[in-house]
């Protein structure tokens, strides 16, 4: 069952919420010429089941969720392995003119704090790729061929999964917003419909009564929560 984290004023997972919405739906087309008599008009019960409608219509976040975790994995992967290789480039370069040299210093990071920016990474990245493609630079080092073009491919590819992390962010937020909203509106809906439903019911009909108690329906949802928790 899909669930909306429950950080606004409404109760119920999303699925619970949509099955208490379709019978107070029903329950207001079978109490119609009761609702009647209180003002309740047969256009304020189609606003809550179009209302219903617009919510469901809504895409789960679920999946963008399950995408932004994937996302997240691949940026620190690709991070690691960017920072590692950088560190090896770097090493023949400290070994073949020493770790106080100005061309070892110009193109590495220049505290190991640094190695947490995903920004500094990418330019250390970038700026080193240029220097090592530059000619006559670092020709007493060591340096692969293969190492080098292999920093530019992962370097590119760390940058793409970070405009890629944010962007599915970014719609997870809109989509989790967008969903907490229309829920909340439904909830308040559905909330007036159990309450003058009650009212109508409270002395005549305990069975009719109870199918607008949405308490029941909180303890279920509650229940099910704290089984997910």
């Amino acid at each position: 069952m899909n669930k909306l984290n429950i950080t606004g004023n409404y109760v119920f997972p999303q699925a619970t919420l949509i099955q208490v919405a379709n019978l107070m739906v029903e329950n207001m087309y079978r109490d119609e010429q009761e609702f009647l008599k209180i003002g309740l008009t047969a256009e304020q019960f189609e606003e809550v089941k179009k209302l219903k409608e617009e919510f469901e219509a809504i895409p789960s976040d679920f999946r963008l969720k399950a995408l932004v975790d994937e996302s997240s994995v691949a940026v620190k992967e690709l991070k690691k392995q960017l920072v590692q290789l950088i560190d090896e480039l770097l090493l023949p370069i400290e070994f073949a003119y020493g770790k106080n040299s100005a061309a070892f210093n110009e193109c590495g990071f220049a505290s190991s704090k640094l190695k947490s920016s995903n920004a500094t990474i990418v330019q250390t990245a970038t700026d080193l790729y240029a220097r090592l493609t530059t000619s006559g630079n670092y020709s007493e080092a060591i340096l692969p061929k293969i190492s080098i073009e292999t920093l530019k491919l992962l370097k590119d590819s760390f940058s793409a999964e970070i405009v890629n992390y944010n962007a599915l962010k970014t719609s997870k937020r809109n989509v989790t917003g967008l969903r907490l909203s229309k829920a909340n509106e439904l909830y308040k809906q559905v909330s007036r419909i159990a309450y003058f439903g009650k009212r109508l019911w409270m002395s005549k009909n305990i069975a009719y009564y109870n199918s607008y108690v949405l308490d029941n329906f909180a303890k279920t949802a509650k229940t099910k929560i704290e089984e997910v928790a």
